[in-house]
């Protein structure tokens, strides 16, 4: 599969425009506010941009960390992007990203990984997406 790189570039000023609050453990998950993880981004955006994602409360069991959580899921997906948007993408369900220490030594991790396990920012994840994608 290739990477397609306008709707990676797409992602990547969704990701920096400030519209989507970073959130951790699901796609998207409403409690006061709604949040998105980075995949859950572009899960919106290949949605406006005509792929067809079903959008939906999740009512799995024992899903929440507190009774405050209420994830979504996309086409029944609540952690991972669905098969639909990655295809979109021309990337994996969870693809890898990297990034270049100061040492030259390159680090590599699964979107869910710098998402809910870093304390990087979405504009810095759209740094990790570019540097692994779109660079030249």
């Amino acid at each position: 599969m290739e990477p397609n790189k306008k709707h990676i570039a797409l992602w990547v000023a969704a990701l920096r425009s400030g519209v989507y609050t970073q959130g951790k453990g699901y796609l998207k998950n409403v409690k006061k506010h709604v949040t998105y993880c980075c995949l859950g981004v572009v899960c919106e955006l290949a949605k406006t941009n005509g792929i067809n994602v079903t959008e939906r409360a999740y009512d799995g069991a024992n899903y929440a960390d507190d009774d405050s959580s209420s994830p979504f899921s996309f086409n029944g997906s609540v952690y991972l992007m669905p098969t639909e948007v990655a295809d979109w993408l021309g990337l994996s369900r969870n693809p890898e990203m990297m990034r270049e220490l100061p040492s030259g030594v390159v680090e590599e991790h699964s979107a869910t990984f710098w998402n809910d396990e870093t304390t990087l920012s979405f504009t810095e994840i759209a740094d990790l997406i570019e540097f692994t994608y779109l660079k030249a």
